[in-house]
């Protein structure tokens, strides 16, 4: 799987857990390894995002206190450098363009 490098381009915002989002992310990092480039960078995803490991979020005041997902992933080198100029050249086999629906109920 060396030549398929994917975009997984995501919406960008650490304090909204998206948890069917994030685990497909988890799943396919673990097929593409560093070929997938999450663009803007999943911080939660990675360790070192909760305070006890040094980040700025503390874990028990997270949804579900982080549940299993987040900030156990290794934080392994992936370029996501010139991702603009990438995507004019073709660079990525495919895109990933997550998006989730947002519902506001009223009372």
């Amino acid at each position: 799987m060396k030549d398929r490098r994917i975009l997984f381009l995501n919406r960008g915002v650490d304090d909204l857990s998206d948890y069917l989002v994030d685990s497909l992310f988890i799943g396919l990092r673990k097929i593409f390894g560093s070929n997938l480039i999450d663009y803007p960078k999943i911080n939660r995803m990675y360790e070192g995002f909760f305070y006890n490991d040094g980040g700025r979020h503390i874990k028990e005041e997270f949804y579900g206190k982080g549940f299993t997902l987040y900030g156990y992933m290794n934080d392994i080198i992936v370029d996501r450098t010139d991702i603009e100029l990438k995507i004019k050249a073709k660079f990525f086999v495919n895109h990933i363009f997550l998006r989730t629906l947002e519902i506001k109920l009223k009372h």
